[in-house]
């Protein structure tokens, strides 16, 4: 008697908690996936920024980036180098063209947009429509927000 006396105070097997452990799966999933994409993005906008803003120091980042991939040396990336340096004036003058096109229109995006919101709300339109415009179509007459320092 003594022994099933003990089995029924004994407490029952302990019922396994998948709901849970497949929510908390799920959390951790989601917060990697959140942090690392955030984490992407905020590189990809800063390299492809700092592109955009210096074109000038193209030639060198790409000879560089192809040096790595087609395994050169030296010598070769430094003639590569050479050879993008070439049609380099050119295509910084194509962009310029391309800017000049472009000013009017996105000139006329900015007062078409502050044409259709509440007065309260078009100066910020117009800080937020000029950051984007220093920091994706920068001129030389326009201000520049300094690039961030690099870590390396």
């Amino acid at each position: 008697m003594s022994t099933d006396a003990a089995a029924d105070l004994a407490p029952p097997p302990r019922r396994r908690r998948t709901w849970l452990t497949v929510l908390l799966c799920l959390l951790i999933f989601g917060g990697g996936l959140a942090v690392g994409g955030g984490a992407t993005a905020l590189w990809v906008v800063r390299h492809v920024r700092d592109a955009v803003q210096h074109p000038e120091a193209a030639p060198h980042r790409l000879a560089e980036r192809l040096q790595r991939k087609l395994d050169l040396d030296d010598q070769q990336a430094a003639q590569v180098e050479d050879a993008i340096q070439l049609h380099h004036a050119e295509l910084l003058e194509a962009r310029a063209d391309f800017l000049e096109r472009i000013e009017p229109i996105l000139d006329r995006v900015d007062e078409d947009v502050a044409s259709v919101l509440p007065a309260s709300r078009i100066a910020e339109w117009r800080r937020q429509f000029r950051r984007f415009r220093d920091d994706w179509i920068p001129r030389p007459e326009r201000p520049r927000r300094p690039p961030p320092p690099r870590s390396r």
